[in-house]
């Protein structure tokens, strides 16, 4: 889960970072990736993009553009549905894709294993 992914670009590093991440493991692992529906500091979705379904993205990655009206229930489900054997959180400070999924994930008593990096969200910094 991260707040920004390609075709996002603003948030710079963290992006590359999991692009990197992805790319080199795909072969090995699968990956489903749990993002916001616009680039950091837009105020409207991207374009030609669909949202709140997972779409095929590069190296087979498959992507989930969440729209604003996300809710927890909903990212419940989605976990439910997967039942992956690992959650990777891109922030230690992110509301919407590290608090709010940690939140999901005890209560619905999720059992793998979960890491999350310790960086700063573009957005929190000044």
């Amino acid at each position: 889960m991260i707040d920004w992914y390609s075709p996002a670009y603003k948030a710079g590093g963290p992006i590359q970072s999991c692009r990197n991440l992805v790319h080199l493991l795909s072969p090995d692992f699968d990956f489903y990736i749990y993002t916001g529906d616009r680039d950091l500091g837009d105020q409207h979705p991207f374009d030609a993009i669909t949202f709140d379904r997972w779409v095929e993205g590069p190296d087979g990655v498959k992507v989930w553009y969440a729209s604003r009206s996300g809710s927890a229930v909903h990212l419940k489900s989605l976990i439910s549905a997967l039942a992956p054997d690992v959650v990777y959180l891109n922030s230690m400070f992110s509301v919407r894709f590290t608090l709010s999924p940690l939140w999901v994930l005890h209560n619905m008593r999720y059992h793998g294993r979960i890491v999350i990096a310790p960086r700063r969200s573009e957005e929190h910094t000044s």
